[in-house]
């Protein structure tokens, strides 16, 4: 059985497309090793392919990095023992993260349930989950101006 030759990525591509690139190539890797199939790559599909990996690589650290400082931040705020002190840990780690909608929302189990991730199996388990819960957030971040201009005038009217 020959080789199966792995094609360098075009140059043309972008963004995501570079994705399904790096994700097509993995499988055919898959599927030749499945199959007794050695791979063959050129150098530009090896440059592109070990670029694509570096990448990955550095976003999954960079994510166990943030998993581990939301921890780390929990327990600080569970740690400090002025209630003041304690919110501020906690919301000082919401404002890195950009998130600033939760305070919309009157239910913590509610908002746990439309923005937690379930435990993957699979990596595309895992993709359609993100989309879930990033739509959400997306439904939050557009809904959050008139919100806060609705408490605003509210509160104005005391």
């Amino acid at each position: 059985m020959p080789n199966l030759e792995i094609l360098a990525m075009p140059e043309s591509i972008q963004g995501p497309k570079r994705w399904e690139w790096f994700d097509t190539v993995n499988k055919q890797i898959a599927d030749a090793v499945a199959n007794g199939q050695g791979v063959t790559m050129g150098p530009d599909a090896a440059k592109h392919y070990h670029q694509m990996q570096t990448l990955l690589e550095t976003k999954h650290v960079q994510q166990i990095a943030m998993h581990h400082n939301a921890v780390v931040v929990m327990a600080c705020s569970m740690i400090e023992k002025d209630p003041v002190l304690k919110q501020e840990w906690i919301e000082e780690h919401l404002a890195q993260a950009n998130e600033n909608t939760y305070i919309m929302h009157k239910s913590a189990q509610a908002f746990y349930d439309q923005r937690a991730l379930p435990f993957p199996e699979t990596k595309e388990e895992h993709r359609a989950n993100l989309a879930k819960a990033k739509q959400a957030e997306k439904q939050d971040q557009q809904r959050f101006p008139s919100w806060k201009q609705a408490l605003e005038e509210n509160s104005d009217a005391f």
